[in-house]
């Protein structure tokens, strides 16, 4: 049991194993990757950074970084992330803010999208720390409000907003992507806390018919709807993409290609180590790479 303030009994104190299955998909998924990000990167960190290595190396600091988190965070309590579950998520919402009304330009901006926070080599995207830090919010939140998450007023309202304030702040830097990812998973949080099936479908309908004002609204993402259903149809940027994705992955058909030896990424593929990549996988390791 534990007391009043979260913390643990010395009965409870008892040290669980970690969740193996679990580790050993993050030991096998995180160097597939590494070796991945160099084999897609490698012309790119050549031609734009004169350094075969530049993006392997970025993302080396960055799994590093990630398992120390991940040695930390599986030592904590979990209940600790219910006591703070406020006060890290005030703190992501803050980090939006910067991003989109007062850092610089300089600063925020890639691809015309505000939502970045770079200083030198490193950078980090608020939009990535408020999908954790909402989940741990929305978890805490929701286990307080109890039977009264059915009610309209004192569940799907209050809810309404929490979600609303986030995907509004993501909005400002101009990333849908983010923003649907978090509606989505807010609302399937929400649905197994046990919320009425009936507010969840109009909050749906709201949701879709906000996210069709956000495509309408910005002309690029419709020519991105449009070249992903028709790539044939567009010349520009929207449809050079897909469609030279598709050829990677044509290429490689059932197995490969080989590691290492895609053309695609020859400045062929824009951004081919990052949205793109598995393309990439793709042409190089075939339908079984990406399985």
């Amino acid at each position: 049991m534990s007391d009043t303030t979260g913390n643990l009994s010395l009965s409870d104190r008892t040290k669980h194993k970690p969740d193996y299955q679990l580790l050993a998909c993050i030991g096998i998924m995180v160097p597939f990757g590494l070796v991945m990000i160099y084999s897609a990167s490698f012309v790119d960190g050549i031609n734009d950074h004169q350094n075969s290595l530049y993006f392997l190396l970025r993302q080396l600091f960055a799994a590093l970084v990630g398992t120390v988190g991940l040695l930390i965070a599986q030592r904590m309590n979990y209940r600790w992330w219910r006591t703070y579950s406020l006060h890290i998520f005030v703190v992501s919402l803050g980090l939006l803010f910067l991003t989109g009304f007062v850092l610089p330009d300089s600063i925020t901006r890639v691809n015309d999208s505000r939502s970045w926070i770079r200083f030198g080599v490193l950078s980090v995207q608020p939009s990535e720390f408020v999908k954790l830090t909402l989940i741990i919010y929305l978890a805490s939140w929701l286990s307080r409000r109890g039977t009264r998450l059915t009610n309209l007023i004192y569940g799907t309202l209050p809810f309404g907003v929490i979600v609303g304030l986030v995907t509004a702040l993501v909005m400002v830097g101009k990333d849908l992507g983010s923003t649907t990812i978090i509606v989505v998973a807010s609302v399937f949080i929400y649905f197994v806390a046990g919320a009425s099936i009936f507010h969840l479908l109009g909050a749906g309908l709201l949701g879709l018919h906000s996210f069709l004002v956000g495509i309408n609204v910005a002309s690029y993402r419709l020519d991105r709807i449009n070249a992903w259903l028709d790539p044939s149809s567009y010349v520009s940027a929207a449809g050079w993409q897909p469609i030279h994705a598709l050829y990677a992955l044509a290429s490689g058909g059932i197995f490969g290609v080989g590691l290492g030896q895609s053309r695609q990424k020859y400045l062929w593929l824009p951004q081919s180590y990052t949205g793109a990549i598995l393309a990439i996988i793709g042409e190089e390791l075939g339908l079984i790479g990406t399985l």
